[in-house]
């Protein structure tokens, strides 16, 4: 866990910049030295320091993350953003965080900043509960109201530095740690991206000394590191061809018998390499599904093309028991035109999983050339609008980990006419244009607006996300939190005929969003139970509104 504290600003006048003194001393350094009440800086030469911690829209907040492990510099992670603990910040809805560097005790009290190593850089706006998100903060009266105060960077966090994983070796011996060294290396000598430290050429694992070797995961494993870790502890020291075929021939044999280990066998076939699999092909008829899933799943890891098609059949049978796992393995495979044909008819099907396991394999793929049913656009630099083409039930599925993607199962999803929906206390309204009935109007007048918006749209799920998140020149920039707030409420009181599907927290909320009151003083990188999970790579820059006195977060 790496934490620091940061400035959140363009809050909805709920912030609040007490702090202890030393944290705000070393704030006030910090943004000096970012520019602000700097001559050098013309667009915030005026705007000094103590200026914005005193606007209400403005708030210093603990800011955490887990590096993942195995990370590579330059991957990205999610971000937790909390309000300092006895502050009076009502609310986080609608922020954005400045940049900041996440170190290991960052957000100590007395020492803030924290160790000197920087391990994470954090940026972009704010992801707020749906619950909370379309509410107008109300100063804080009696009990703080976590939810609100806690907050989510959606793969806003960029680590810094090479995190390596350590092989120990249980009875120290240079010679064998260096015999292990090689065959890692041997292994996976296609993938290895990380420069030796004495120059000659790349590799995946180095020997320290004669107890630990250092293992940095490739790139092609960075969202599966547990994947690689796995192959690592099944590699056989001896990887000649004719004692890997021995060894592929024993594994076949094991694998048939009752209560075999299939979990150890399949990465044990994946260590052999290429040579394992026309062994392996016996198996992927095998009348127990555990086996011939085990063995699809490490001759797809090998480039077996009969494994790859023994794998998309499994994906297309209804009631499969390893259909989902099938789906998602062949999400983490190299873009290829038959999966995406194999994988497409998935997102019609009846089971609500199912099609979400497809839809996330089938947004990896970014090759023009392999067409898709996903229609993807970036909408204000905040969020990716994904339009899915399907004949199965109307869906709308959102993110709160890694990538902020919002799709909608439907390009022709409308919204139920006659509507009234309302928000953030009335100041936003959709409702249907009583002179073209066939449109909505959609009013905002809000605080930081020098004049309110209105503009007519289609009734389309597609179009009023869209216009919504900033995709349109009406000026609405609305964040992909709230977007995604109004679409649940929506779907919710039977305003759009659809399933709405928000995605699981894969275990970050656990570390840092189960945190009793603010008020309690725990700090935001204390977890309150054991664990993170690997973050996932690409994020958003941070834009926002621009108000008067506070200037809207930008990348740097």
């Amino acid at each position: 866990p790496v934490t620091t504290f940061g400035l959140a600003v363009n809050l909805r006048y709920a912030g609040d910049s007490r702090a202890p003194v030393p944290v705000r001393e070393w704030m006030i350094k910090e943004m000096y030295r970012h520019g602000f009440g700097q001559k050098t800086n013309p667009q915030w030469k005026d705007l000094t320091p103590e200026q914005v911690l005193s606007d209400k829209r403005a708030a210093i907040v603990m800011v955490g993350a887990y590096v993942p492990p195995g990370a590579r510099k330059g991957q990205r992670t999610d971000i937790i953003v909390q309000a300092l603990p006895g502050s009076d910040t009502s609310s986080l809805v609608g922020g954005n965080l400045y940049q900041c560097e996440l170190r290991i005790m960052g957000a100590n009290p007395i020492n803030p900043g924290g160790s000197v190593n920087n391990y994470v850089e954090a940026r972009g706006p704010l992801f707020i509960n749906p619950a909370y998100a379309l509410e107008v903060p109300k100063p804080m009266e009696g009990e703080v109201r976590t939810g609100s105060r806690v907050a989510t960077i959606l793969g806003g966090g960029v680590v810094s530095a090479d995190r390596a994983i350590h092989l120990r070796v249980r009875t120290p011996q240079y010679s064998i740690s260096r015999a292990m060294e090689a065959v890692i290396n041997q292994r996976f000598q296609a993938d290895a991206d990380k420069p030796r430290i004495d120059g000659r050429g790349m590799c995946v694992a180095e020997a320290q000394d004669e107890g630990y070797i250092h293992l940095y995961v490739p790139h092609k494993y960075e969202q599966n590191w547990e994947h690689f870790v796995a192959i690592v502890n099944h590699l056989y020291i001896n990887l000649t061809p004719s004692a890997a075929a021995q060894r592929a021939r024993e594994l076949v044999a094991e694998a048939k018998r009752p209560g075999a280990p299939l979990r150890d066998i399949s990465f044990a076939f994946e260590g052999l390499g290429p040579v394992a699999s026309p062994y392996i092909a016996e198996l992927l008829m095998h009348p127990v599904p555990e086996v011939a899933f085990a063995a699809a799943k490490a001759g797809t890891y090998l480039q077996d093309p009969a494994s790859e098609d023994a794998l998309m059949r499994m994906a297309q049978m209804p009631g499969h028991p390893f259909r989902i796992d099938a789906i998602q393995v062949l999400g983490d495979l190299p873009q290829n035109p038959a999966i995406a044909r194999a994988l497409s008819p998935c997102l019609d099907d009846s089971e609500t999983q199912v099609r979400i396991e497809a839809y996330k394999a089938l947004c990896h793929i970014d090759d023009p050339r392999i067409p898709t049913p996903i229609l993807s656009k970036k909408i204000n630099d905040s969020f990716i609008l994904d339009v899915v083409e399907t004949t199965g039930k109307p869906m709308i599925y959102a993110t709160r980990a890694g990538e902020p993607r919002l799709a909608i199962f439907g390009s022709r999803q409308m919204l139920k006419m006659p509507l009234t929906f309302s928000a953030f206390d009335t100041r936003l309204t959709i409702s249907q244009n009583p002179n073209k009935p066939q449109f909505l109007t959609v009013f905002y007048r809000g605080e930081e607006l020098q004049e309110p918006i209105a503009a007519l749209t289609r009734p389309l799920v597609v179009e009023l996300a869209a216009r919504l998140g900033g995709g349109s020149d009406d000026r609405f920039r609305f964040g992909y939190g709230e977007v995604v707030a109004m679409l649940q409420s929506m779907a919710d009181t039977g305003k759009v005929s659809s399933t709405f599907v928000l995605q699981d927290l894969p275990g970050l909320e656990e570390a840092f969003g189960d945190v009793a009151d603010a008020s309690t003083g725990r700090d935001v990188g204390q977890p309150a139970t054991s664990g993170g999970a690997p973050g996932n790579p690409v994020g958003v820059n941070a834009r926002a509104p621009a108000g008067n006195g506070v200037p809207p977060a930008r990348p740097n």
